[in-house]
């Protein structure tokens, strides 16, 4: 294979894939077989890179050993956590029990085009039984005149085992601790800065109802930004995201960040952004522009191969 003019387009390594691009990684759909299970394992996406190979994920860091690149995690479903690590208990605090579950991938296939990888990913509790089925697609594409490369995320959680109840810290007392969905964990870098529709930081961003969310990071002289932008036709709704960028850097939306959730048997709930991972520093007057040709782009992954 003539790796250097290869297109955009996903490529089976054993279990995993990887996405490449003229001979590039840009990333990796790793099964998480080998996590720990105190981690929960689950398929996530790392390594994530830049067009110029600038790290954009972190799998396993030193200060939260349950954060893997970029993955579905939820703190609490049915009593069981696929978040990993510690459970938080009202009165008690960030107690670690043995109720992490598993998220196992069952089958995945690219479409026609090669740039659109689909599978099927079994949730189990912590005891092994069934809770959920999710359906997972991973449409990626170029952004060509935005100097990055876009990706959309889409997850359909079926409550094909019986009716689910989503918790957060939050919703038992531990307050702006409402995480659990879907989330990114990035490197640090020598400056980050936060950006959403009405300003700028952690406390602006952290709740917010925003449209979109930008991870501006400084490497020297060089930028990167990540801009996330939720479905909200295709989700019915936009849940409020989540923030963290003093202790770590880590940005996600929330699925129950103050009240439960609860999804009746035999119903579904769907998660759907899309990502522009970009080498340069984006501003928020360019986010509407970025996110149509995102939509635009991805609208072409779901039309049929001529």
């Amino acid at each position: 294979m003539d790796l250097e003019n290869t297109p955009l387009g996903w490529v089976r390594e054993g279990r995993d894939w990887t996405l490449l691009h003229g001979g590039r990684l840009l990333t990796a759909a790793v099964t998480g077989a080998s996590m720990a299970l105190v981690h929960s394992p689950r398929p996530h996406l790392h390594p994530v890179r830049s067009l110029t190979g600038r790290a954009m994920t972190l799998t396993n860091p030193m200060d939260h050993r349950h954060h893997f690149g970029v993955s579905m995690a939820l703190p609490d479903v049915n009593g069981t956590t696929f978040w990993g690590g510690r459970t938080f208990i009202e009165g008690q605090g960030p107690t670690l029990l043995t109720n992490q579950g598993r998220q196992e991938p069952l089958a995945e296939e690219t479409g026609d085009n090669g740039r659109d990888l689909r599978s099927q990913v079994r949730w189990r509790t912590h005891d092994g039984d069934d809770l959920l089925l999710e359906e997972r697609s991973l449409g990626a594409f170029l952004l060509p005149h935005h100097n990055g490369w876009g990706l959309t995320w889409g997850s359909r959680l079926h409550a094909d085992a019986g009716a689910l109840h989503l918790t957060s810290p939050a919703t038992r007392g531990r307050l702006g601790a409402g995480y659990g969905g879907f989330f990114w964990r990035l490197p640090g870098a020598d400056e980050t800065r936060i950006v959403v529709d009405r300003g700028q930081g952690e406390s602006a961003a952290h709740g917010s109802l925003s449209p979109f969310l930008v991870v501006q990071r400084r490497h020297g002289n060089a930028w990167t930004s990540l801009l996330l932008a939720q479905d909200e036709q295709a989700q019915g709704r936009i849940d409020p995201w989540f923030v963290r960028a003093s202790d770590y850097i880590g940005v996600g939306t929330s699925l129950a960040w103050d009240q439960p959730r609860d999804v009746p048997a035999g119903h579904t709930l769907q998660v759907r952004l899309h990502a522009a991972i970009l080498d340069r520093r984006m501003e928020a007057a360019e986010a509407a522009e970025i996110i149509a040709a995102m939509t635009n782009s991805d609208d072409e992954l779901l039309e049929p191969t001529p």
